[in-house]
């Protein structure tokens, strides 16, 4: 897979995401306002906290495990290895939610906190099934095969009808369409999920056959930290929006939802290319000169982008806030400037992890993710409790967090890397302080609440400046150097 191709097919992906969340966000603001909002988020936070516990989180392991064996074995072989995944995924998600079932209303009240009808997280929970189906069986398998492609016309054909379904419960079953519409999301994405796999690889990929001990292990190595670090990340996000459900009440929990749900927006742009390119590539890269190039070119591409995208939120916060949610939730722009500072050292967080992952070294890979998350937990609960920040306590707990982990790991990761082809990574040097300054400069002025016109300025100053270092790239002397430093190829 090509970083372009893949990222042009990504650019589509959000594209349509884009759309269609901005009108599905929009519904539940319209309809529900932001207590909708925040229940929602912790709604879909108990969702993928049981999806990654239940499913074992074996999505990345399978990925690497279906790559490693192309062209080593046979088909019969392989086909083995999908059904293992298969069974293990149903078996382990059907066994979770059989043990959660009785304790369903002792959830409901430690998570929500009254601010849902009782029986409302029945829904959250048995949604997961089908969702553990789609994202760790038939998306995986779509991707490992290189039919990137399909995956995107599934997702993109998922997220165009999810609106209307949406629309539909909303005038029909009130507040009960937020958990209703969990399954049904679920369930489209599996069938249009399972149509493309079918007409890539026919019946078999649907029910594969087989199961062997032998071939789960090697995948269940790399799955079970990311089981630890899934259940440290998610099962924080629900444990302190349980706390700001309880203290705050459900409508700031909509409030402080509004800047997570804007980075969401625009984070695949990155963590796909991430994921899906330069951690298959790392994955692979045999010498450590390989993996610096590699690895430089993660990091050049977090560094460059995510602040080119939120300089310009932040240029015009009021008209991103006015067209994703409603008037009511202007007061949530306050975060903003937190927010988007943090989420460049959360992406930079991401690209270490991925370096560990793919050098297998689970073991930091898990302890980098506790430790995120003990300093999340913690710094949330003193803003939210004892400096009562209110609006700004989860950004300014998850900014913490990310700068923290980023500055214990950093070293600890790199230093193989960067003693062996410290030389590879010159530029990113400069490209981080440039890029962090103007974020920093930004945030500043839409803190102060500066006028449009600076806001503005810095905003086209940064993108002048990435658009004259591309065009100085595109000369001979330079082409080669950059395609190598962005797509990790020589």
């Amino acid at each position: 897979m090509r970083v372009g191709g893949v990222f042009l097919q990504t650019a589509i992906l959000q594209a349509v995401r884009l759309i269609t969340g901005i009108f599905r966000t929009k519904l539940i603001a319209l309809y529900l306002g932001p207590a909708g909002i925040g229940v929602f988020a912790q709604a879909q936070s108990l969702q993928s906290l049981i999806l990654s516990v239940g499913s074992l989180s074996l999505a990345t392991g399978y990925i690497q495990r279906v790559r490693y064996l192309k062209g080593r074995h046979s088909e019969e072989y392989r086909e083995q290895v999908h059904g293992t995944v298969f069974f293990t995924v149903l078996a382990a998600v059907l066994s979770l939610l059989a043990i959660l079932t009785p304790f369903l209303s002792w959830i409901e009240g430690q998570t929500f906190s009254g601010s849902v009808a009782p029986g409302f997280t029945g829904f959250v929970l048995w949604s997961v099934p089908l969702l553990a189906l789609a994202q760790i069986y038939f998306e995986p398998r779509l991707i490992a095969s290189e039919r990137y492609g399909d995956y995107v016309k599934a997702i993109c054909a998922t997220s165009i009808i999810s609106p209307f379904v949406l629309w539909f419960l909303l005038t029909h079953a009130g507040g009960w369409a937020l958990a209703i519409q969990l399954v049904a999301f679920s369930g489209i994405n599996c069938l249009l999920l399972a149509f493309f796999l079918f007409k890539h690889s026919g019946k078999i990929a649907l029910v594969p056959k087989g199961w062997k001990w032998s071939h789960l292990r090697p995948i269940l190595k790399v799955s079970l930290a990311l089981v630890v670090s899934g259940i440290a990340f998610y099962g924080t996000a629900v444990w302190l929006r349980a706390i700001v459900l309880k203290n705050l009440g459900a409508d700031y929990a909509g409030l402080i939802q509004v800047p997570i749900v804007i980075s969401g927006y625009y984070a695949p742009l990155l963590t796909h290319v991430i994921w899906n390119v330069y951690h298959v590539r790392l994955s692979e890269a045999a010498m450590v000169d390989r993996a610096a190039k590699i690895l430089a070119a993660s990091f050049t591409f977090v560094i460059l982008l995510q602040p080119l995208l939120t300089l310009w939120i932040m240029t015009f916060p009021g008209l991103t806030v006015g067209l994703v949610y409603t008037r009511e939730f202007r007061h949530s722009i306050n975060t903003f400037p937190i927010q988007f500072v943090g989420d460049f050292f959360y992406f930079l967080l991401t690209v270490l992890s991925v370096q560990i992952l793919a050098q297998n070294r689970v073991r930091l890979y898990t302890a980098l993710w506790l430790v995120f998350s003990g300093i999340e937990m913690a710094s949330g609960a003193y803003f939210i409790l004892i400096q009562k920040l209110a609006l700004r306590s989860l950004a300014s707990a998850y900014f913490t967090a990310s700068a923290l982990t980023l500055l214990i790991f950093f070293w600890p990761a790199m230093k193989n890397v960067l003693q062996k082809a410290g030389s590879e990574f010159r530029f990113v040097k400069y490209a981080f302080l440039v890029g962090l300054s103007f974020l920093v400069l930004q945030a500043l002025l839409l803190r102060a609440d500066a006028d449009l016109p600076f806001r503005l300025l810095t905003a086209v100053v940064y993108s002048a400046l990435l658009a004259a270092l591309a065009w100085r790239k595109r000369t001979d002397d330079w082409s080669k150097r950059w395609r190598e430093l962005i797509t990790g190829e020589t």
